[in-house]
């Protein structure tokens, strides 16, 4: 985990989200490039940054996001893994959110 990725969680756990968000999506290109698209700290890294941009209210952004993580996490881990779910489980309350807002 590199100083920035740090920084970044610290900033996520203190509700700071804008200011994590360029972190993340930084740690993120050079995980893609350094590590590969599928390594677990690449996909972790990928997995916060979806959080920072729907806790933003950036529903749009964090969907293919989402999505492209719950592909992932049903290939390598099954459907029926908690992780899993738990990205299922995401994806359906940001899609949920996005339909409020889009409704307000």
């Amino acid at each position: 985990m590199d100083a920035r990725e740090q920084l970044a969680i610290a900033l996520l756990i203190q509700g700071e989200l804008a200011a994590a968000q360029p972190l993340f999506e930084q740690v993120l290109a050079n995980y893609e490039q350094t590590l590969g698209p599928d390594h677990d700290h690449t996909t972790s890294v990928r997995y916060q940054l979806a959080a920072t941009l729907a806790g933003q209210g950036l529903y749009a952004a964090a969907q293919p996001i989402y999505q492209h993580m719950l592909k992932y996490m049903e290939a390598r881990f099954g459907p029926d893994d908690p992780n899993t779910q738990q990205v299922r489980a995401d994806l359906a309350e940001l899609m949920e959110l996005a339909r409020s807002d889009a409704a307000a």
